[in-house]
């Protein structure tokens, strides 16, 4: 496997029957293990490195700066940890989804990615 991160070990292992779900509805929809704060901070407390390196990543090739949902959010560190689990979450579904080249230990040679990409945390 190329140089994945824990964090995108764990989410492929334990959600890759729900990546084509997760990149077109978002984590909000409802998957197991990212529903209640409770979860996503355990998740949060185990990868935060991985997720901190993933948003700053994101936000350095988009150019973007840090969500206004966030920005307007209240000063509520639970809020946060839930936002970047699920971010990072749905970022590892749509690079999975939309590019048949990333994770290629994790594909079968009947997964087609489809492409679309939620606008979930944009």
């Amino acid at each position: 496997m190329n140089n994945l991160s824990k964090f995108e070990k764990y989410v492929l292992d334990n959600h890759k029957d729900d990546l084509h779900e997760i990149a077109e509805h978002g984590c909000s929809a409802g998957f197991s293990g990212l529903i209640s704060y409770y979860e996503t901070f355990k998740l949060y407390s185990q990868f935060a490195d991985d997720l901190h390196e993933m948003l700053a990543e994101y936000l350095e090739d988009s150019g973007d700066n840090m969500p206004k949902s966030l920005i307007e959010s209240p000063k509520d560190a639970s809020i946060f940890q839930n936002w970047i689990v699920w971010f990072g979450v749905e970022e590892i579904a749509h690079r999975f989804v939309n590019d048949d080249s990333s994770y290629p230990d994790y594909r079968t040679k009947d997964n087609q990615p489809r492409h679309y990409r939620s606008k979930h945390y944009a």
